[in-house]
């Protein structure tokens, strides 16, 4: 029963993990939006399956995996909780506002339309900042659903403003990037044929 339990452990950490998703790299605002997930709660689930199937009494493994999945909702209510919906959402709007800064600098063409994008990214995060007022606010009074359905939901909104706005700089970009291409296509046919 022993080895099965290990074999077990083994087999379900090998398949969960993906090692590529656990390196390190400078995040994107695509990155930040889908990632509101981490990789240690990937590793999380096999861990705890695998320390329960090590347990050697029923009793205790039971009890065990009890613990485990309370501790499980716990965290995943933490996650969801309007506090940490909020930070992701604060680096999410941090991180674009820098990307956006930067194409500023580098693409002077587009900078009527990034600055319009800025502007209403300062209305999200203002709107953020709003949120954040309110959940300090409501901290004092008693847990209420409704309060914490409301403040979920308006962060949610906010999030996907937030990723509206990324979309419409990613496609200002792009247009820049393809109008770079077709000025090298038609320069590199100028040459062929002036040769």
């Amino acid at each position: 029963m022993m080895n099965l339990g290990i074999i077990y452990f083994w087999r379900r950490l090998l398949t969960h993990i993906n090692l590529r998703n656990l390196r390190v790299e400078h995040p994107s605002p695509q990155m930040l939006s889908s990632t509101m997930k981490n990789p240690t709660s990937k590793l999380l689930s096999p861990f705890l399956l695998g320390f329960v199937a090590l347990i050697p009494n029923d009793t205790f493994r039971y009890t065990a995996l009890a613990l485990s999945l309370a501790l499980a909702i716990v965290c995943s209510i933490h996650l969801k909780s309007p506090r940490a919906q909020l930070a992701h959402l604060t680096v999410f709007i941090d991180q674009l506002e820098e990307d956006i800064r930067r194409a500023m600098v580098h693409v002077p063409r587009s900078y009527a339309s990034l600055a319009e994008q800025m502007r209403r990214l300062h209305e999200v995060a203002k709107k953020a900042s709003s949120i954040k007022c309110r959940i300090l606010n409501s901290e004092s009074k008693s847990f209420s659903w409704n309060r914490f359905r409301v403040l979920s939901s308006d962060i949610g909104e906010c999030t996907k403003d937030t990723k509206n706005i990324c979309t419409a700089v990613e496609l200002i970009l792009e247009a820049e990037h393809q109008r770079k291409l077709t000025y090298d296509i038609m320069e590199i046919q100028f040459a062929l044929t002036a040769a």
